[in-house]
């Protein structure tokens, strides 16, 4: 019966694999040949946006120049302790927090 368990398990791992080649693969092909520049903006909220810097932050660590070029996390009016967490957590990150008025800059 462990045995079945174990062997169940390693096929869905095994799979999960092949679909990561087989993504890998179609991307070589659909993918531009000259590499496009990306930015992801994410707009805080009151009360969750350490939460949601850490996602961002975390998904950016993970898969690196895949996931985007350049994060910026734009301050909608949080609250001046979620503020200070988070310039920590976007200077650890190389992330770009900026308030709604300085979102044209942020981008230069």
């Amino acid at each position: 019966m462990a045995e079945l368990i174990l062997f169940t398990v390693l096929c869905v791992f095994a799979l999960f694999g092949l679909c990561e080649i087989i993504h890998e693969i179609r991307l070589i092909f659909v993918s531009p040949k000259k590499r496009t520049r990306t930015v992801t903006l994410i707009y805080l909220e009151n009360g969750s946006a350490e939460q949601q810097l850490m996602f961002v932050s975390e998904q950016a660590a993970w898969l690196g120049r895949k996931y985007s070029d350049r994060v910026i996390a734009v301050d909608t009016g949080i609250s001046e302790e979620e503020r200070k967490n988070c310039e920590r957590i976007a200077a650890s990150y190389s992330i770009t927090l900026a308030g709604t008025d300085e979102i044209t800059t942020a981008f230069s």
